[in-house]
């Protein structure tokens, strides 16, 4: 909408010479996206209160576009039939700002002037953000949840077998009588051992 009221009102109608004030007042002063109006050499003829808050300035006029965007290098125009030109800036406060720029024709087709559109995209780039970082945590959690599976899987034939060894550490000390001394010394630490293994698989289990 912005564009077609700057394309058909501001150049075509003569807005920007005072004719119709409240008309100009409609169009510019109330639009949510910013608005710079330049003439054919890029110099800036007029803007609106959006503009100023977006580039956090307020004395616009009479400078260049690139001097008003705060840009090094030149500002992109379309060809002619060609639809406006978009670049994302990225501004000194972490601000992302969306430029349109195009060249404006008269009947004549001659170009009259130029015109750069400023929309606020910072709200869409953090969203963007999140809902990337959201994605990132999705996969990792996924990936996790994967590699938990494959270590449970191992780790409940371990726990069963210990069990078993747990019962066999029963029947020996039932029998330690059968062996000697020196196997009772050993056989005796059986189920300690056993008790100690099945209490660290236990623990990866949780990890």
């Amino acid at each position: 909408l912005s564009l077609v009221l700057v394309t058909t009102a501001i150049f075509r109608f003569g807005i920007l010479d005072g004719t119709l004030p409240l008309a100009r007042l409609d169009v510019l002063e109330h639009l949510d996206d910013g608005l710079l109006v330049a003439d054919t050499g890029g110099v800036v003829l007029d803007s609106n209160p959006a503009a100023a808050r977006l580039l956090g300035r307020e004395d616009l006029r009479g400078r260049t576009l690139l001097d008003a965007l705060n840009l090094e290098a030149g500002l992109a125009m379309p060809d002619e039939g060609e639809p406006p030109v978009v670049t994302v800036l990225r501004s000194r406060d972490d601000r992302w700002i969306e430029m349109r720029s195009a060249v404006v024709r008269g009947r004549d087709g001659e170009p009259a002037g130029q015109y750069v559109v400023l929309h606020n995209r910072t709200e869409q780039r953090r969203y963007e953000r999140f809902v990337h970082q959201s994605q990132k945590l999705e996969t990792v959690g996924g990936m996790v949840a994967g590699i938990a599976h494959e270590v449970n899987n191992p780790l409940a034939f371990v726990r069963s077998n210990l069990g078993m060894m747990l019962r066999f550490a029963s029947l020996v000390e039932r029998r330690l009588e059968a062996f000697t001394s020196e196997e009772r010394e050993e056989l005796v630490e059986m189920r300690q051992i056993t008790e100690e293994t099945l209490d660290g698989v236990e623990r990866i289990g949780r990890i």
